[in-house]
């Protein structure tokens, strides 16, 4: 936890700069921003591939060079890859866009391989590996092919504790899929709920300057602060309360800590429906 705890803090701080030096001459998103932002965690946290946040307001490139945009190109064109397969898309008769998301799921797939590979290389000397995600799966790996050598998947009714290569891909991409939405959009709709409700704001301002004492940032501790958030996981308690399709993702939290330290959304920015009583009682 304390990992994901300093990327989120990191990622946020990139973030949070980018949107206040008013370096970029492009448009803004938030909702685009709060899903890079979750992807660059989930890839560090996961599978330690550490970028740099690229805000929306940047200018896009059409090449697909890492991991993690290999990912977002993936995660952003799921439905048409699941009907169509990566070859097929890359066909030269149909058109660039497609071609380029078939080269990205391709690519995806090259990298996870690899990853794969390079944990199974340092278990195999001996090492304890990366700590990521990628180790558990491939010990799991480990353990399918040892019952498959020992007869004993075959000889025992109950499932089997391990995973095929097959199924460490699976599990890799419905993981990034199902926690990179519901990272980004509990991040996106809970700013834009504080933009429309100040007091909320200077109420969980209030908490986290009083908590962090208005300490430098990188010297934020998880084990003595995290608890100490009540304001900060309130707010997103109650986004998740009216919103149950959006599962609040563990690191929002101290994204809202490092958020509401250095940063005010202007009063009026977003123009919602306000409920009865006062935003504090709402919230």
């Amino acid at each position: 936890m304390r990992f994901v705890w300093s990327e989120s803090l990191n990622q946020a701080r990139e973030m949070l700069q980018s949107w206040t030096s008013g370096a970029d001459p492009g448009r803004l998103s938030v909702a685009k921003d709060t899903r890079t932002l979750s992807l660059n965690v989930l890839a560090a946290t996961g599978f330690r591939r550490s970028y740099k946040f690229r805000s929306s307001s940047q200018p896009e490139t059409d090449e697909v060079r890492t991991y993690r945009d290999a990912l977002q190109t993936v995660l952003n064109n799921a439905i048409l890859l699941m009907l169509l397969p990566p070859r097929l898309l890359q066909l030269p008769l149909l058109p660039r866009s497609w071609a380029q998301i078939g080269k990205a799921a391709a690519d995806f797939k090259q990298y996870m391989m690899h990853m794969l590979d390079e944990e199974m290389s340092l278990l195999n000397q001996g090492k304890m590996g990366t700590g990521s995600l990628m180790t558990s799966f491939v010990r799991a790996l480990n353990t399918h092919r040892t019952e498959e050598a020992t007869g004993t998947s075959n000889a025992n009714p109950s499932p089997s504790k391990g995973l095929t290569v097959d199924e460490i891909f699976g599990n890799i991409f419905v993981i990034n899929f199902a926690g990179h939405d519901t990272t980004a959009n509990t991040l996106a709709f809970s700013m834009l709920l504080l933009a429309a409700n100040p007091e909320v704001q200077d109420w969980v301002s209030e908490e986290v300057r009083e908590i962090t004492g208005n300490g430098d940032s990188e010297k934020w501790d998880y084990t003595e602060l995290f608890s100490d958030l009540k304001r900060c996981q309130a707010v997103l308690v109650w986004h998740h309360y009216l919103n149950p399709k959006l599962e609040a993702y563990v690191c929002s939290s101290r994204l809202f800590a490092f958020i509401h330290r250095f940063w005010h959304y202007p009063n009026g920015a977003v123009s919602t429906h306000k409920s009865s009583g006062s935003a504090k009682e709402q919230w």
